[in-house]
This record gives structure tokens, sequence and C-alpha cells, in this order.
């Protein structure tokens, strides 16, 4: 028979003295903080010292459930003991499994690959491990098809509840909700919520009792101004906007991307039309020789005067054409 009491108290400290670095522990359950911890006591020890201790000398820490995660359903609105998730009261390596109820399988998985691997698994920002929390449910769903051809559950029992039509309309989280439910399914794989007609709630994601609440309606709007927007609409006008973005920066890059081709063909263009070195370095040379100054004529030697005996010899040119230039001639000496 297991001890208890003193004697249970006292074969934990002994175990944890023995196993220091050795062992991991899993843990299930939120953590009471209100009243300074009197809500849960362990041997009259509030529970959170004894995870402190506990966590202390372990190899990793699994909180188990969503309650272990975040708090839960003790930390949903309302709550009186101030619950908590592990995640404050562990000082070593912690992976999250959240869900409610948890999975099984995924914790089977997370203990296995710290076997293999002497590793626990890789996770995302919030320690959840990527193998069971790295999908949209969404995107796993076996009713994804009936949501690409707008085929919904209207109401209970209708017609479209009846063919297994999906349940989007019906308040399904499965768009936004991460976990492996659709594909490693519960009871060893029989089925899981949707497959048994009814939608996710979201309870693998943070605070999900009043993050997803209500269950069997799409998401209220956020901005109270705007109470027919629901939050599906402000998801999908965001993603529609990346889109958008995407697009504009897709086409900006293929313009700039044209405008640098064509500005390098240019260029290619113009280095053809200029000449090679030899042909500048002649054009130069001509440059500079037909910039030298010409040298200056020299001057025409002065006629020297005509000797005083000799008379000038006198030419007459009749501008007349056809004229008789001997009877001009002859005239002149008559004279």
């Amino acid at each position: 028979m297991a001890p208890s009491g003193a004697d249970a108290s006292a074969t934990l400290a002994a175990s944890l003295k023995a196993n220091r670095d050795r062992y991991l522990a899993v843990i299930e359950g939120s953590v009471p903080t209100a009243a300074n911890g009197a809500m849960c006591t362990v041997a009259g020890r509030p529970v959170a010292d004894v995870i402190r201790e506990v966590t202390a000398g372990a190899a990793g820490t699994i909180a188990v459930g969503s309650c272990a995660f975040d708090g839960g359903l003790s930390a949903a609105s309302g709550g009186a003991t101030g619950a908590s998730g592990v995640a404050p009261f562990v000082s070593g390596t912690l992976v999250a499994l959240p869900g409610c109820p948890i999975n099984a399988f995924n914790l089977a998985a997370t203990l296995v690959h710290y076997l293999t691997f002497n590793e626990l698994p890789p996770t995302d920002a919030g320690g959840r491990p990527l193998f069971a929390y790295g999908a949209l449910v969404h995107n796993e769903c076996e009713r994804r098809a009936h949501f690409e051809f707008g085929e919904f559950v209207q109401a209970w029992g209708d017609e479209g509840a009846q063919k297994g039509w999906c349940l989007y309309k019906m308040g399904c989280k499965g768009p936004e909700t991460y976990a492996n439910c659709a594909s490693a399914g519960f009871d060893g794989g029989l089925s899981w919520p949707v497959k048994a007609g009814v939608g996710c709630i979201g309870c693998t994601m943070p605070a999900f009792w009043d993050a997803m609440s209500p269950f069997t309606r799409r998401l209220p709007s956020p901005l109270p101004f705007l109470p027919n927007v629901t939050a599906d609409d402000i998801g999908q006008a965001a993603v529609i906007g990346i889109a958008g973005v995407a697009g504009l920066h897709a086409v900006g890059s293929y313009v700039r991307a044209n405008r640098q081709g064509a500005a390098a063909r240019r260029a290619k263009a113009a280095a053809k039309l200029v000449p090679s070195g030899a042909a500048i370095e002649g054009a130069a040379v001509a440059v500079a020789v037909a910039a030298e100054p010409m040298p200056a004529a020299e001057p025409m030697p002065a006629a020297e005067p005509a000797a005083a005996d000799e008379a000038p010899t006198t030419i007459l040119v009749d501008a007349v054409p056809g004229a008789d230039l001997d009877a001009d001639a002859g005239a002149g000496e008559s004279d």
C-alpha cells in the first residue's frame, strides 16, 4: 500500500533528493493563489510551494490539461480562487499540453520523445509541443471541404447536420484553434467532437472559457460601437488586407526590377556607342592640332618703281562683249 500523510511527505522528500535532475514532473490542475494559497494545500503547505520544490530538481516539467496550462475554468471570469497555471512556479524547462480534457496520446508522445532523444519536444511560444499544437484544427478537419463549398449546418438537426456539413456557423472554433484533435482523435482515434457532430470549443487556446464563449455561436464583436462586426469578420479583413499589401509589394518589386533592367539595357547600349580608347586618343590629337595657331603669312615684297624712261603700258579692256579691241587700240595710237 502506498504511504499517506506524513509518510507520503517523507517518501516524496527522499525521492526528490535521490533522483535530482533525473525525473520529469507531471502536474495536472490549476494553482490557487488567493488567501495565500489556503484553498489548496498538501500536508498543510500551499500547493504552489510544493510545485516549486518538486520542479526545482526535475529534468523538465509537463503541465497536463488547460487548468495547468493557464488556470482553465477556475481562472475564468468570476473565479474566486485566484487560479493560475503552473508556469509562474516552475524554474526549469516547461512543456504545456492544454486541452479540456487533455489528449492522452499527446502526453504519451511527449514522454516517448524524451526517452528517445533525452530532451523534451520543440514548442511554440506558449510552451506547447509543435507536433500536437502546430496546425489549425480547421486545416485538418474532415469537414473542411464543406466549408470551402459553403455547405454549413444552419440549425441543430437540419439537413446539413444530418449530412455532416461544416459546423462553422454553429460556433465551431476550429479556424482559431491549434491542436491535433482531428488527426489524433480520442478513444484510440475512434472519434473527436466535430466527428460526433459538435463544434470545436477551442479548449487548447489561452483563456478559452472567456475568449471562445459562447461556444455555439460565432465569436461576438470585439468592437462595442460595431456590434454587427464579429471577430471572424475582423480576422478575414486582416487576412485580405495582408494579402493586398503583399500583392502591392510584389507589383512594386516587379516594376522596380523592370526599371532596373531597362536602365541596365540603356547603359549597355550607350557603352556600345562610345569609341574605343585609341579612337578617343586620335580624336584628341586631331583636336589639339586644329587648336594650334597657324603661322603668320610672310608679307609680299613691295613692287619696285618703274624707271623714269620707261612708259607705262596701258591695257584697255572693253566691258562690252564682242567689242573690237583693235579699233580702240588704233584710236589710241592716233591720239
